[in-house]
């Protein structure tokens, strides 16, 4: 069996309210997003990437997989990692 973990988004859930992780995870309840949601969040995201690029002078953009904690129960996806030319 999977040992659960927290994303980071319930972590700022519990921030904002702690009654959202209550309803997620005790009753079940689950948040519907709609395809609309979605691809107006994406297409924000690759205007804030594509000004960060510039800014940083990027000369990579990773799209990467979730990251996991190896101390915490807590797991997470960074939007992008930007790689400049200094590898920084």
């Amino acid at each position: 069996m999977e040992e659960f973990r927290f994303t980071t988004s319930d972590l700022k859930n519990f921030a904002w309210c702690e009654a959202i992780i209550y309803v997620k995870y005790y009753l079940g309840y689950r948040e519907r997003g709609a395809e609309y949601m979605d691809y107006g969040k994406e297409i924000e995201k690759e205007k804030h990437v594509a000004t960060a690029v510039r800014k940083y002078r990027a000369t990579k953009v990773i799209k990467p997989h979730e990251l996991v904690s190896r101390d915490l129960p807590l797991i997470g996806k960074p939007d992008y990692i930007l790689v400049t030319k200094h590898g920084e």
